[in-house]
């Protein structure tokens, strides 16, 4: 029914209430989903970081508050900043990253290998100290760099030694 100016009378029944509703959630939704996002940053070099290490990437990606490390692996692969990855469980530490670009973790026998008798291995950081944890226990938040350093387990071996191993 419209009236002489014609407007349509505005309805406050059950079925107008539930549409509107509807509607601002959407829209709260929508606002609070993309101011949960956070910058972070990925640097992944051979060698320790306080050392001369050599930057193989070093790139800001963008990623929901709260997110582990393999989200931000995946923005950076998402981006072109690293081309692959590869992923490795731990029992009682989670997912660790056992090759970044085809760089890999070594074993004593100088090949790809499980976490038992590694000689050369990636080095999980977060905004610089090292983590007792996986990657699956970085929790993103605005500004923070995940650090993954190509490291050795010999404490004779300098950077020649692990780049000679991968």
């Amino acid at each position: 029914m419209r009236h002489a100016r014609g407007l349509i009378p505005c309805r406050t029944g059950k079925g107008f209430l539930l549409v509107a509703s509807v509607a601002l959630a959407g829209l709260f939704a929508s606002v609070s989903a993309h101011a949960a996002s956070v910058p972070v940053h990925l640097k992944v070099s051979i060698g320790e970081p306080a050392t001369t290490a050599a930057v193989i990437a070093d790139c800001p990606v963008t990623v929901a508050a709260g997110a582990n490390g393999v989200a931000v692996l995946d923005a950076a692969k998402a981006t072109g900043c690293i081309s692959s990855y590869e992923l490795r469980s731990f029992s009682g530490l989670g997912h660790y990253v056992s090759c970044v670009d085809g760089v890999c973790q070594t074993t004593n026998l100088g090949s790809p290998g499980d976490a038992d008798g590694l000689v050369s291995y990636w080095r999980y950081a977060k905004n610089g100290a090292f983590s007792d944890v996986g990657v699956d226990g970085f929790n993103a938040k605005s500004g923070d760099v995940l650090g993954l350093s190509y490291s050795n387990f010999l404490a004779d071996c300098n950077v020649g030694c692990i780049v000679a191993a991968a």
